[in-house]
């Protein structure tokens, strides 16, 4: 990302008239994805903890499921997925 920022500032540089609008432009361009990319990186670090949570939840309701029950819903999805065997 370092490159692609000193590339598009080279630029805003090179074809603007002034620093100020060569910044401007600078922003414009590459700012908001960046800005985007960190929001995604806090948001996944947020729900790790709770997706580690459901996970250990999902495992333990599934070991308290009859095999019974198991198999009939394991029948179920293959039928639904493939059809009639």
């Amino acid at each position: 990302m370092a490159i692609d920022d000193a590339i598009v500032l080279a630029r805003a540089l090179r074809d603007e008239a002034s620093i100020a609008t060569a910044c401007a432009r600078y922003e414009r361009e590459r700012l908001p994805p960046h800005a985007a990319d960190r929001r995604a990186q806090l948001e996944l670090r947020a729900n790790v903890p709770l997706a580690q949570l459901a996970v250990w939840f999902r495992e333990r309701m599934l070991g308290m499921t009859p095999q019974r029950v198991m198999h009939r819903v394991q029948r179920s999805q293959i039928l639904d997925d493939v059809g009639v065997l």
